[in-house]
């Protein structure tokens, strides 16, 4: 079992609600590691992402404990987890119908589905994606490493901490 501290940062109201009740998972078609709750390795990430990405004057940031078992986390940042995603976009661009030539596949949309299809994976975790696709203006105060994780099996979030509130 693999275990990591991560930052959840959201509105007041879902971080109410979340320590109320639960996590619930993502379901957009276009999220960057597929469908799932997100977070962040660094705290501070976590408020930039609320104030600069989200916009929000006020948030909260949950704390948490991920616990996922080797075989079903899926880790982008080694040569083995990104060589099986190159390995499957390959593949999918041999095997795609002429009717989606020229239009992209998100990597959330690769990602779901090699969990749907072939094997379910509970945590995917990745260095952040290219920032010049996002409209974002990245501040320099963030640490090079942004490191994300999708966790898709929410049984696999543990001991939920308030980090920070701005309530």
């Amino acid at each position: 079992v693999v275990r990591y501290c991560a930052y959840h940062g959201t509105n007041v109201s879902a971080a109410g609600s979340i320590m109320a009740t639960a996590f619930r998972k993502s379901t957009q078609s276009d999220a960057w590691l597929g469908c799932g709750v997100y977070f962040w390795e660094e705290k501070n990430v976590a408020h930039w992402w609320c104030r600069q990405a989200l916009r929000l004057s006020s948030y909260g940031i949950i704390e948490a404990t991920i616990e996922v078992a080797t075989g079903t986390l899926w880790d982008l940042q080694t040569k083995e987890g990104f060589r099986l995603y190159r390995d499957l976009c390959d593949e999918i661009k041999k095997k795609r119908p002429p009717h989606l030539d020229g239009k992209m596949i998100g990597e959330g949309t690769i990602i779901d589905l090699f969990c749907s299809s072939v094997r379910e994976m509970d945590v995917v975790v990745s260095n952040m994606p290219d920032t010049s696709r996002r409209k974002y203006d990245w501040s320099k105060n963030i640490p090079d490493r942004r490191v994300i994780f999708c966790v898709r099996n929410t049984d696999c979030i543990k001991e939920l901490r308030v980090a920070y509130h701005d309530y």
